[in-house]
């Protein structure tokens, strides 16, 4: 679905102001993205935590990206549920949005206990499909991979055209690309491992730490494609990982809306409970690590 010039897709912050969506900041952030080179959206994924918004709420946070992102640029929305029929409304729902794709997770709170759990409760899910399906490889926080031959399965299906994995696990990655066929879109979800990802033979990157440094990730992407190994890995290494680190110490939601404030680009840092800000001085690391990469980013 994706075309072959996709580097990065955001995985979207939903701002909140007092409580409510801020739509005015989530368009400012989504025009911000394509103005600096970021070529899709994922709105209403874990960075934008999805579980803490209500069903009206994803609808609307995906019409919002929608209505801002530039013609052609693919939005990818988050279709997350545990019940089957609950994921096909929702994937209903964002289609009718104006979504392109739609990316649905593995079901958790219930924990397979085999993989052909999984598979028959994705077969169901992506039945009479409105629009093409992610998978979204995420064990970190389902408690459950989508197993590698799950993934060869269902890419056997018209309607499921690729995998986001977040699994940080590069052995399952290869897995996954050596079973399935060429067309089938692999994006690495784990900024960690953007471009050892890409080396493997991942298509393109959904980073959270787009937000900030946008070029800096694109122009890694581009770097590998150019086979140029000493921009790739110097960008990986002290721009996208340090970024990646402070995320994954303090959460993603609270740390990328941290850095953004700090920008500038959005007012207000908040967050939804269960979900908390990081502390000041944690606030301080983020701020920092943000100023640092940023001089390091335009070298």
């Amino acid at each position: 679905m994706l075309s072959n010039d996709t580097r990065v897709l955001c995985p979207l912050v939903t701002p909140f102001e007092d409580g409510a969506v801020d739509h005015d900041a989530l368009a400012d952030v989504v025009e911000r993205l394509a103005d600096r080179g970021v070529d899709g959206f994922v709105p209403c994924g874990t960075t934008g935590e999805f579980a803490s918004l209500t069903q009206d709420e994803r609808t609307a946070v995906v019409e919002t990206t929608v209505d801002a992102a530039p013609d052609g640029a693919p939005v990818v929305a988050g279709a997350a549920g545990t019940a089957v029929e609950t994921v096909r409304q929702r994937i209903s729902d964002v289609a009718a949005a104006g979504a392109d794709a739609a990316l649905t997770v593995s079901p958790y709170y219930v924990t397979p206990s085999e993989p052909s759990s999984n598979q028959a409760f994705f077969e169901r899910v992506v039945d009479d499909s409105p629009i093409p399906i992610y998978l979204y490889n995420i064990p970190s926080v389902v408690d459950d991979e989508i197993a590698p031959e799950t993934v060869e399965a269902l890419a056997e299906r018209e309607s499921v055209v690729g995998l986001k994995d977040t699994s940080g696990d590069l052995t399952h990655v290869t897995d996954v690309l050596d079973r399935v066929p060429d067309d089938f879109e692999v994006l690495q979800g784990f900024d960690g491992q953007l471009v050892p990802g890409l080396y493997m033979g991942m298509d393109a990157g959904v980073n959270a730490t787009s937000h900030v440094v946008p070029e800096a990730v694109t122009s890694a992407v581009e770097a590998v494609r150019a086979d140029d190994h000493g921009r790739a890995r110097d960008l990986q290494r002290h721009v996208v990982d340090p970024l990646f680190r402070c995320g994954s110490a303090y959460g993603f939601s609270g740390a990328t809306k941290v850095m953004l404030a700090h920008e500038g680009v959005i007012d207000d840092p908040e967050v939804r409970p269960p979900l908390e800000l990081p502390d000041p001085d944690e606030r301080e690391e983020i701020q920092s690590t943000v100023d640092r990469v940023a001089d390091r980013a335009t070298e």
